[in-house]
């Protein structure tokens, strides 16, 4: 074809189109060549309201700062004082999540015990049982029950110092957990009794699990199982937040870890990733006023996951393995009993340790202060209540 005046081979122009942009239109087209939806690990692509939002009310005469040289902030936490005799206590308000043995390799497994037990805080087995590496690493690691029940070991429960029961996962409520067949090598495939090389796909619920009602069988089981020692956890990707928590707290939860939507994954149809759940920042809030509704806060603490990634963040250990432990993190142990407020997690947790004053939950306030004339007795003592921002 050529243009009027026959100069030249005619070029049709192609104009962008503001409802079916280039990547829309290659993943229509990939679509196609598949024959079924796409799958891929990370998380979410869009933009919301994170903690990144956030700004940071400083102290100044209301709220007197602490002196960094000769005051110190406290940030040992108390995890699972509700039920269990013996809660689970962490250097500081940081946790890592549950990623698979199989998803991750050994070695990195490993690699994230070590970095725990350097910063005092805990980590968590994920989906596909414990890695015994990783368990002789770490002082402290949360087991989890998730609905698969793959490589599942009461006995490996028993050396757990808090069970976590997985109900949902932020990045893809609703939804069962993929684990793709180049992942399943012979070790991971006797661990979990499947087959070499093929995809393993997770229930979506416990398989013992009508309703909610079977969530506090479930956790008067572990708590038998584990003759009432340790903590249990319950775990649910962010929805209908309110009446889920509600639920947890009356089936018995000492704790509730509240995945956001901005949650990572090994695998997940990529639509999930951006249209389902809520984002963390969110979650919290609803999370804290269904627990403040029933008179439990501060009882009952809470573990949010996910929700920021900025640097003014504490010290992190990300969803990919990555361990980004400082030099800055003492490692001294604290004397005194944790104290109240919230926590991040992993790549973005937060424990609620509860308020005596709900309106500093998001500032910095310095605790009670004793002056004094010269020298240690005279040093302004005090617990700063720490901010919603770090890991």
């Amino acid at each position: 074809m050529s243009d009027p005046s026959g100069q030249r081979p005619f070029v049709p122009v192609l104009r962008e189109s503001p409802i079916w942009p280039p990547h829309v239109i290659e993943d229509i087209q990939t679509k196609a060549q598949l024959g079924r939806y796409r799958m891929q690990g990370f998380s979410m692509h869009r933009k919301v309201p994170s903690f990144d939002d956030l700004t940071l009310v400083p102290c100044t005469l209301s709220r007197v700062p602490l002196e960094g040289y000769r005051e110190r902030c406290e940030t040992r936490t108390v995890l699972g004082t509700r039920h269990a005799a013996n809660p689970v206590v962490l250097d500081r308000p940081i946790t890592i999540a549950g990623m698979s043995y199989g998803a991750l390799s050994g070695r990195a497994k490993t690699a994230l015990g070590r970095a725990a037990k350097r910063a005092g805080i805990s980590t968590t087995t994920g989906d596909g049982g414990m890695c015994r590496e990783e368990r002789d690493e770490v002082d402290v690691m949360v087991y989890q029950v998730l609905p698969s029940r793959y490589g599942f070991d009461p006995d490996h429960l028993k050396l757990a110092q808090a069970v976590e029961i997985v109900v949902g996962q932020g990045a893809k409520p609703g939804t069962g957990g993929v684990l793709l067949g180049s992942k399943v090598s012979e070790e991971i495939a006797e661990q979990r009794t499947l087959p070499v090389g093929v995809d393993q796909r997770s229930p979506v619920r416990h398989p013992d699990f009508i309703g909610p009602d079977d969530l506090q069988l479930k956790i008067e089981e572990i708590r038998e199982a584990t003759d009432w020692q340790v903590p249990v956890y319950v775990k649910m990707g962010a929805s209908r937040v309110g009446d889920d928590v509600k639920l947890a707290v009356k089936a018995g939860a000492d704790v509730l870890v509240i995945d956001g939507m901005e949650g990572a994954t090994g695998a997940s149809p990529d639509v999930l990733l951006d249209h389902t759940g809520i984002p963390t920042l969110s979650a919290l809030c609803e999370a804290v006023r269904a627990l403040d509704s029933m008179k439990v806060l501060g009882d009952v603490q809470i573990i949010i996951r996910r929700g920021g990634r900025s640097r003014l963040q504490l010290p992190s250990i990300d969803d990919h393995g990555d361990a980004d432990v400082r030099a800055s993190l003492r490692q001294e142990r604290r004397a005194r009993p944790g104290g109240r407020g919230y926590a991040r997690t992993d790549a973005g947790g937060v424990a609620d340790h509860g308020h005596s004053d709900r309106r500093d939950r998001f500032h910095t306030p310095a605790g009670r202060h004793r002056r004094g004339g010269g020298g240690a007795s005279g040093h302004r003592r005090g617990r700063a209540r720490r901010t919603l921002i770090d890991a």
